[in-house]
């Protein structure tokens, strides 16, 4: 029954405000988790040498690399998952977990792509390791990389 002569219809602005409210609160992390060591080295140790650089390993930024050359295609992705989130068809889980994907996958990519983009191997290391693929050896820090969805 209308109240004081106004009606209200609701089209689903009320489900889109709470989604829009709903992924506000929530962030997606894309990184390494705590994984197994290689030759006594953890990964996430593994990773930060390469990630910056020490005095004998140059730096071979995939995570920064990452981030640089995949911004743009992130942005798309997540514009295309957003109409379907504030209409409903949905959820906002589902888009998280949809984009923390992408981006492992983005990430993924970069580091077995890393011939065409990072410095290589030393000789000594291609020699030790059979392979001039930098920052691959047995493939821990590929598939150490993970997300999470986490509160802001």
């Amino acid at each position: 029954m209308p109240r004081d002569g106004v009606v209200v219809i609701d089209r689903g602005w009320n489900r889109a405000i709470q989604a829009s409210r709903m992924i506000n609160r929530r962030a997606v992390k894309v990184g390494l988790r705590a994984g197994p060591a290689n030759d006594g080295v953890q990964v996430v140790d593994y990773a930060i040498f390469n990630e910056f650089g020490t005095a004998h390993i140059p730096a071979r930024p995939f995570m920064r690399h990452t981030a640089d050359t995949q911004e743009r295609p992130l942005q798309a992705y997540t514009r295309r998952l957003i109409g379907p989130m504030l209409d409903g068809r949905m959820g906002v889980d589902t888009v998280l977990s949809s984009v923390g994907q992408w981006y492992q996958a983005a990430m993924r990519r970069t580091i077995r792509q890393s011939r065409s983009w990072a410095d290589p191997n030393a000789p000594s290391t291609i020699a030790l390791k059979g392979s001039s693929t930098p920052l691959i050896d047995q493939g821990v820090l590929v598939s150490s990389i993970d997300f999470e969805i986490t509160p802001r």
